[in-house]
């Protein structure tokens, strides 16, 4: 009778440990699903709130841009008059800026960014080879020039601002926006 009883004691004792084993597994189990499955839900709101980001800083880049656009429009009209040693000075300096603002206003994402990257490279090329014209404009067309250009220098800051503030082409276009806006600043603010 001793071995039967000590036979149902080791059978009781095993069939509690693998209860509470299997149990034991189970809860296991249940705690690596509930994770992964919160993992991923925190996963695909990260995704979300990033996207939503990056739209917001696509929508802020165009509307700057578009005041932008708004804000120099009359560049090329100001400056039609001004012309100095056989060189239309007013158009090429308008073009450029309103080339600037245009090309600013197109970029929203690094693709756009990166498509847009001649055309600033060319405005740039344009603004410099019209410095040696700039100098050479009277007092009253470098007034015209510094006048007409500050009035337009906030909006294509703040364009060229979200422009170099989007990740991933920002970086890679800003020298060439920084030489751009040297140009511009100095014109604007160059005594008469």
């Amino acid at each position: 009778m001793v071995r039967w009883i000590i036979g149902l004691i080791v059978v009781v004792a095993i069939a509690i440990f693998g209860y509470n084993w299997y149990s034991g597994r189970q809860a296991a189990e249940q705690a690596a699903q509930q994770a992964a499955a919160a993992a991923q839900e925190a996963a695909q709101k990260a995704t979300e709130a990033a996207q939503q980001a990056a739209t917001a800083a696509q929508d802020a880049a165009a509307t700057a841009a578009a005041s932008a656009t708004a804000a120099v429009a009359g560049v090329t009209d100001s400056l039609k008059s001004l012309t100095a040693g056989g060189v239309d000075v007013g158009a090429k300096v308008g073009g450029a800026v309103d080339s600037l603002t245009t090309t600013l206003s197109g970029i929203t994402d690094t693709a756009s960014g990166q498509a847009a990257k001649a055309k600033l490279d060319e405005a740039a090329k344009s603004l410099d080879e019209a410095k040696a014209s700039v100098e050479q404009l009277p007092a009253e067309g470098r007034k015209l020039l510094a006048t007409t250009l500050a009035a337009a220098m906030p909006a294509i800051r703040a364009a060229a601002d979200k422009v170099t503030a989007i990740e991933g082409v920002g970086p890679e276009l800003k020298p060439t926006i920084d030489a751009i806006l040297a140009n511009l600043d100095a014109w604007s603010n160059a005594p008469a």
